[in-house]
């Protein structure tokens, strides 16, 4: 459809090759004169906008019926609102990323498991970040063709990273995602950069939002509901309203300034309709092949997407704001010691360990640590029982040091591994309770500086053995020589 009113034409030259047709003079003033008289000689105003502006009359009022809207709704296709509580952007990083997970898995997984295999699909979304709604709405592309919505995705009050925590989940379970329109003014531009960053600039489009983009867009969302190209609209009161929020102004069909309130008391502004208009765009426009045919491969569950602010990414993240001095990326692309990787597991009162890791992935390396110092603790408290027992036994004074000697550093060996699992277990238990607890760090930390301690207490140990050894020789022999002399009187 192509749309050229007065003033573009007026704006590529027309008063000017008219002027030169004509033999007049071409002014400023000559042309403002020229167009203004054009509107005057119309019959009313209204006439001139839609002769010369290409805007229809009776050009008002709601663009979309109800009628038209519940035939295209389903009574089987659900609404998932997220929403968090005030002030919840100030709880720490691995408290909302908990939340958040526990509501992924609680609510939006479930939906995810049951849509159809070896399908193509589609997401729009409109972004807020407080007072309206961020709303998704992905689409099915049936083998009939048919677009279908399998829900819609509410989210009030959700702060940025857990947006974009439920964003890239959503979009990496949607099965065949082959690409989505994401509203990309204000705030939004955020969360289109980084999907746009994570699945590429071809699969996702960064969409400003203006009378231009709603003049070309919205008219093929009416045909589709006209013609059921786009069908399995949730059957709720608020998905009506804000599909009915759209009003022709101008002669465009778009979201006028003014908000409604939702059955939940919240404002809303028409984010349903925006995000179907978006989700529909996308069907129409991006021709990506799905992501499983390029070979992708997804995030595990409960893990943060290729975002550079966790630690992940297409680049080189260098954030150096923890005070350690690591890249984040470094750790297992550098050699790192022992005691390096142990320093950074430990630093829990960091609260950026709960934006590199996951809760979902903090667990598995928490219950590594656990399983493998459990048995450090076993097999070093069994050996320090087993010297104690040996060295009680025994008639010889020298098989008693020597298993004392040995008994402390076991001992020692053993109460290290008991301090790694005890403190990986208070980790466990601060994320599930959602909550600090109290916990000594003089008392209760693990004194990571003393790993080398074990090695200078082994040589001390050993040049120990060796002095007491050639003592022992030195007394048998003196004692020897004592006897010998006794009996050769």
């Amino acid at each position: 459809m192509h749309r050229i009113t007065l003033d573009d034409a007026i704006a590529d030259g027309l008063y000017k090759r008219i002027c030169y047709v004509t033999g007049q003079t071409w002014s400023v003033e000559a042309e403002k004169k020229w167009r203004d008289d054009l509107y005057k000689n119309a019959p009313n105003p209204e006439s001139a906008d839609e002769e010369y502006g290409c805007i229809p009359k009776n050009s008002g009022g709601n663009w979309l019926s109800s009628l038209l809207i519940e035939k295209r709704m389903s009574a089987d296709t659900p609404v998932l609102r997220y929403e968090c509580p005030q002030g919840f952007e100030l709880e720490p990083d691995y408290v909302r990323e908990r939340h958040c997970q526990d509501w992924i898995d609680e609510v939006l997984q479930p939906e995810l498991d049951t849509l159809p295999k070896g399908v193509r699909s589609f997401d729009g979304e409109d972004f807020a970040r407080s007072g309206d709604l961020s709303v998704h709405v992905p689409l099915i592309e049936l083998q009939n063709l048919v677009r279908r919505v399998p829900f819609i995705l509410e989210m009030r009050n959700v702060p940025f990273r857990q947006q974009e925590q439920v964003t890239f989940h959503l979009l990496d379970a949607l099965p065949g995602f082959a690409g989505g329109a994401f509203d990309a003014r204000g705030n939004g531009q955020f969360l289109a950069e980084v999907a746009m960053q994570r699945y590429g600039a071809d699969r996702i489009h960064q969409v400003m939002l203006s009378e231009g983009w709603y003049r070309e867009n919205m008219p093929p969302v009416k045909a589709a509901l006209e013609d059921g190209d786009l069908d399995g609209l949730p059957k709720d009161k608020d998905v009506l309203a804000d599909m009915r929020a759209v009003q022709i102004i101008n002669g465009v069909p778009r979201i006028p300034d003014t908000r409604t309130t939702g059955e939940d008391k919240g404002k809303r502004h028409g984010d349903v309709a925006v995000a179907v208009a978006l989700a529909w765009y996308a069907a129409r426009v991006i021709d990506a092949a799905p992501l499983a045919t390029k070979g992708y491969k997804g995030i595990g569950r409960g893990q943060f997407a290729a975002s550079a602010r966790f630690g992940r990414g297409t680049g080189s993240p260098s954030e150096t704001s923890t005070g350690i001095g690591w890249q984040r990326d470094d750790i297992g692309r550098h050699g790192l010691s022992f005691s390096q990787i142990l320093t950074f597991a430990f630093w829990t009162d960091k609260t950026w360990i709960g934006a590199f890791m996951s809760s979902r992935l903090q667990d598995r390396f928490d219950a590594i640590l656990i399983a493998v110092f459990a048995q450090v603790m076993k097999r070093f408290g069994a050996l320090a029982i087993w010297l104690q027992a040996v060295s009680e036994r025994s008639r010889s004074q020298f098989v008693q040091l020597v298993a004392l000697l040995f008994f402390f550093p076991a001992f020692e060996i053993s109460n290290f591994g008991f301090k790694v699992a005890s403190a990986a277990q208070q980790r466990r238990i601060v994320r599930l309770n959602g909550k600090h607890f109290l916990l000594d760090i003089k008392n209760d930390s693990v004194q990571l500086n003393g790993l080398g301690r074990y090695s200078r207490i082994r040589f001390e140990r050993e040049q120990t053995l060796s002095q007491l050894r050639r003592r022992l020789q030195a007394a048998e022999c003196a004692r020897n020589h004592i006897n010998h002399g006794s009996v050769s009187k």
